[in-house]
This record gives structure tokens, sequence and C-alpha cells, in this order.
């Protein structure tokens, strides 16, 4: 009788060693989970900082931009006025010339009349 208790007793000892032991492994693994959840998380949230950091540098780099462009238009409006005012100014010279040579011309072709009828 006492060897069949014995071997009871040893055989729930045995149990309780393989469920504890079978415990042991499921809080492990589930100990490894929520490190691995902790890592990812952490990576992702390092992620989210860098992208938002990308993300400001863009956008400023596109003020920028936004800015130079609107300068440059504005230097290539000026210089497109200049240029007109230049070539107005040039128009105007040649058309008094223009006008110029013509008295000229008549007032030498008049006197060559007036010297021929003399």
């Amino acid at each position: 009788k006492r060897s069949t208790l014995s071997r009871e007793e040893a055989a729930r000892a045995r149990r309780r060693e393989i469920e504890d032991e079978r415990l042991k492994k499921i809080q492990e693994k589930e100990a490894r989970e929520r490190e691995r959840e902790q890592r990812l998380k952490h990576l992702v949230s390092e992620r989210m900082v860098s992208l938002a950091s990308k993300e400001a540098k863009l956008r400023s780099q596109a003020q920028q931009l936004s800015r130079l462009t609107a300068e440059m238009q504005a230097d290539a409006d000026q210089q497109r006025q200049a240029i007109e005012t230049r070539l107005q100014s040039v128009l105007e010279r040649k058309k008094r010339y223009m006008q110029h040579i013509i008295v000229k011309a008549q007032a030498a072709s008049e006197l060559r009349g007036s010297l021929a009828e003399s």
C-alpha cells in the first residue's frame, strides 16, 4: 500500500512539475512577446519622429522654394519692365531721328527745286 501511495505521490509531483514547466514556458513566451511588442512600439515611435522631422524639413524647403520663386518672378518682371522701357526709348529716338532725316531730305529737295527754278 505504501509503495502505491508513494508512486501516486511521485506521479502527482511529476504532473505538478510538468504543469509548472508548461506554465513557466507560457510565461516566458508571453514575456518575450511583451518585449517584442515594446521593441516594435519603440521602433514605430522612432520612425514616426523621424518621418515628422523629414516632413517638417520638406515643408520648410517647399516654403523656401516658394519664396525664391516669387523673388525670381519679381526680379524677372522688373527686368522685363526695364527692357521694355529701354526699347520704348530706343524706338522713340529712332522715330525722332527718322523725322529729322525726313525734314532734312524735304528741305534739301525744296532747295534743289528752288535752285532749279532760278
